[in-house]
């Protein structure tokens, strides 16, 4: 890991907090980096159902599916709402065998080409919740400590900035 690296990606996702429109440029940055294939962030409001969502990678032409359907099936999400700003794998915290007779798992997961996923809260206030996620595609090997160890130094440095960009934060 070169921390050069790592920098340029927080200052990638700094600019895309302030521009939409380079969140997928920034996301394919990070998930290239920590060899993912997806990086999709995901904005829950507190009534539920998702606000929005912003997807790259294989998922990408599953993201209305995602959105209409699977995002209220999801077990994962509310795991990371408890992760005390901490990464965590899906398949660390649903066991094997929810997995295999999971719809979302076996029908969206899966079918994106992904085995696993690295997820995370960027963000938690009592209006919304954004989830960050990092898909590991079918096949290829686990996410390496090193790149765990990475991506929650981007995880410390955004959460703080990202809190006090917002309206609750100020």
């Amino acid at each position: 890991m070169q921390p050069d690296s790592v920098s340029q990606i927080i200052a990638n996702a700094y600019d895309a907090a302030l521009a939409p429109q380079l969140w997928t440029a920034a996301l394919e940055s990070l998930a290239g980096f920590v060899g993912a294939v997806a990086a999709p962030p995901t904005s829950y409001p507190a009534t539920g159902g998702v606000e929005w969502a912003c997807f790259s990678g294989p998922s990408v032409d599953l993201k209305g599916d995602y959105i209409e359907h699977y995002a209220g099936l999801d077990p994962f999400t509310p795991l990371l709402h408890a992760g005390g700003g901490r990464w965590q794998a899906l398949s660390a915290c649903l066991p094997e065998e929810l997995l295999r007779r999971d719809e979302r798992y076996n029908d969206f997961v899966l079918k994106a080409g992904v085995s696993d996923i690295l997820g995370a809260t960027l963000f938690d206030s009592s209006s919304h919740t954004v989830i960050l996620g990092m898909h590991k595609e079918t096949g290829k090997a686990p996410f390496a400590p090193a790149c765990v160890a990475a991506l929650q130094q981007a995880l410390e440095v955004l959460t703080h900035n990202i809190d006090t960009r917002t309206p609750e934060g100020r």
